[in-house]
């Protein structure tokens, strides 16, 4: 398998829950922008949750051929955040926290045979939850993100619609 999510611009789409400091769950919908520029890589959220919105800017340092890049994020709240994504398999792991250290969380997405990506994580203020979500994180349509090698043109099996990887 092969990573697409980070590694390549695209418009993800995301759909899931995010769940308050009461453990509350909304359905969320929203997209996610990857964009690569020679100095700098930028992965900017846009969520809809039970009637609010976020943006979350994220700026990447981008990778030169490693397993791991660190990021920074500065949305109007909870204030600056730093972090870093690892690839280990068929998981990319996060791991973030503010600079005086009252924020802190993790995520935690799972590459899918289809392509998509699970993607599970907390936001923690003193240790405690400030909020957490459950995600699936979706590729754009015409991108070829699955681990099937592609030979040829593709047959249509009788009976079945086709449909893109």
């Amino acid at each position: 398998m092969r990573h697409a999510f980070l590694l390549r611009p695209a418009l993800w789409s995301v759909a899931g829950r995010v769940f308050d400091s009461r453990n509350q769950p909304a359905e969320a919908r929203g997209r996610i922008r990857i964009v690569h520029e020679p100095l700098e890589w930028r992965l900017d959220l846009e969520l809809e949750a039970g009637g609010r919105s976020w943006r979350v800017p994220l700026r990447l340092a981008p990778f030169a051929g490693g397993t791991a890049a660190r990021w920074r994020c500065e949305p109007p709240a909870p204030g600056r955040l730093e972090g870093s994504f690892e690839f280990a398999g068929k998981r990319i792991f996060s791991r973030f926290g503010s600079a005086h250290g009252s924020l802190g969380g993790r995520q935690t997405l799972t590459w899918r045979r289809d392509g998509s990506y699970a993607a599970e994580g907390e936001l923690l203020r003193g240790g405690q939850p400030l909020a957490a979500w459950d995600l699936v994180l979706r590729p754009p349509m015409n991108a070829r993100l699955s681990s099937r090698p592609r030979s040829g043109p593709r047959r249509r099996r009788p009976g079945r619609p086709c449909l893109p990887s």
